[in-house]
């Protein structure tokens, strides 16, 4: 039987939302350096004909999935661990796998159904469907990290549940901001890493509450 532990629950709380609001602010921090890195190496790497390996649109932009999803899921995933073994006993390598993996699965998945979705129908798509490829894309990630605390709580196909409906909140309220005027660098930089530290910390933390309550799975 995996025993949880049984910190002061408001503290546990506060801890949570502070390492996804943290994470997420310092995710658009640093992805902004690496990006600007990785565009460097993609320059550095490509041999200028056309024919290098990482020759085309395609392979910069996979690749910057890579480093983007690694950086998230070690960024995102380390604060989370931090405030979630107050609660489970998680081991965090388990985690951080669990956690960049799904996020590596999360950017090539909503990268793919992109493309598919503008070849059908064109780039000008609703934002609806952003919305669509964002829920949908969001499942390995909430799938990875629900194999880690299957182990350890009851009722823990919530957590997927969970995960959908935060990814799927943050991109409307993206959209209802740019549409109020707000500057697309205010949004993507400031309100974003707040809203979606928020939202998605919130929301969770929500579903680990109503798992938390159940016994521990033996």
């Amino acid at each position: 039987m995996t025993k949880k532990r049984n910190p002061n629950k408001g503290l546990f709380g506060w801890l949570w939302m502070l390492a996804n609001t943290l994470g997420w602010g310092l995710y658009y921090l640093v992805a902004t350096a690496a990006g600007w890195l990785g565009y460097q190496a993609y320059n550095a790497l490509n041999d200028g004909s056309g024919t290098g390996w990482l020759a085309g649109d395609s392979a910069k932009i996979y690749v910057g999935l890579v480093i983007f999803g690694i950086l998230w899921g070690v960024l995102i995933g380390l604060l989370q661990w931090l405030a979630l073994r107050q609660q489970v006993k998680v081991v965090w390598k388990y985690w951080l796998v669990a956690t960049t993996l799904g996020m590596l699965a999360y950017g090539i998945l909503r990268e793919i159904l992109f493309g598919l979705v503008n070849t059908q129908i064109g780039s000008g798509t609703i934002n609806l469907y952003n919305i669509l490829i964002t829920l949908a894309a969001s499942v390995p990630l909430g799938i990875a990290q629900w194999l880690v605390l299957r182990r350890h709580l009851r009722l823990s196909g919530l957590w997927l549940e969970a995960t959908v409906i935060a990814f799927g909140i943050w991109p409307a309220l993206t959209t209802i901001l740019s549409k109020a005027g707000v500057t697309e660098f205010l949004t993507r930089y400031i309100l974003s890493s707040v809203m979606d530290g928020l939202i998605y910390g919130g929301i969770t933390l929500a579903a680990l509450r109503i798992m938390s309550s159940r016994p521990d799975r033996q």
